[in-house]
């Protein structure tokens, strides 16, 4: 596969949290030699897990609960870029990259 030679020669990957999903994510770690960022809705991880790895910052969101479930119920997409009052987005730094 063509990232398996691409990715030690990028110097950031922004890591979806589909890879936590798929169980590609150890795989993109071994061969990453940069920043690592693991973002998305789906990688609100707790950092302490990531210490020790190569992930150094994660992305994600913290959703008001119930106002985004009554969105949802309306047969709304949930876009904290649109309706900021669904969520906050947040940075965590888990590792020190060098």
């Amino acid at each position: 596969m063509e990232e398996e030679l691409l990715l030690p020669k990028c110097g950031t990957l922004i890591i979806t949290g589909m890879t936590l999903l798929n169980f590609t994510i150890d795989r993109i770690l071994e061969r990453s030699q940069g920043l690592n960022v693991l973002t998305g809705p789906t990688a609100g991880v707790h950092p302490e897990p990531l210490r020790g790895t190569k992930i150094h910052y994660v992305a994600s969101m913290r959703y008001n609960i119930d106002a985004a479930i009554r969105h949802l119920k309306l047969g709304n997409y949930v876009s904290l870029a649109v309706h900021s009052h669904l969520g906050t987005p947040y940075v965590i730094s888990v590792n020190k990259y060098l």
